[in-house]
């Protein structure tokens, strides 16, 4: 009787601390399809040693950056804390820029690599750098429509904390 009581407990912590529904929505889906793709770029390019040329470590630079600040992204919607975060971070117009951003960044650095080298592997990485930029154009989009919908996080009881079992899915 014991163990039930404790297995319930372990249970409802688990669901206090993660959300792993977030994976299912349309967000996680891109988030996790995105990171997927800039990783795979990225280790296509890393493999390239004999270039050692400013394209390449640009390319290099941005798909880490991106990768790391994706990886902090869908960590913190797992963990049930990105709605926590200030409205301004994670309004929805915010997001579009930055996924705008970082497509037109990924289009820079995917394309020059492209044109100048011959490798296939640079060929390779450069391609999945120019789908990843699709993919941000994707959600670039999700974003705008969201924001034109009126949708987003909103916050009108600031002064209630919010604990792991009230907190509701944030809407993107």
């Amino acid at each position: 009787m014991a163990d039930a009581g404790s297995q319930e407990q372990k249970e409802t912590c688990m669901q206090k601390c993660c959300n792993l529904g977030y994976f299912m929505t349309a967000h996680g889906f891109f988030k996790c399809l995105e990171l997927l793709v800039v990783t795979l770029g990225l280790i296509f390019m890393a493999s390239v040693s004999a270039i050692n040329a400013d394209a390449i470590k640009f390319f290099i630079f941005l798909t880490t950056a991106i990768m790391i600040l994706l990886i902090i992204h869908i960590f913190l919607n797992v963990m049930n804390v990105y709605h926590r975060l200030p409205l301004l971070i994670i309004a929805n117009l915010t997001q579009m820029i930055c996924c705008a951003l970082a497509a037109l960044l990924l289009l820079i650095g995917s394309a020059i690599p492209l044109s100048k080298y011959d490798d296939w592997r640079v060929h390779a990485a450069s391609i999945l750098g120019l789908i990843a930029m699709g993919l941000f154009i994707l959600e670039t989009l999700y974003h705008l429509i969201q924001h034109k919908r009126g949708a987003g996080p909103q916050r009108e009881e600031q002064s209630k904390p919010v604990s792991g079992a009230e907190a509701q899915e944030p809407t993107y």
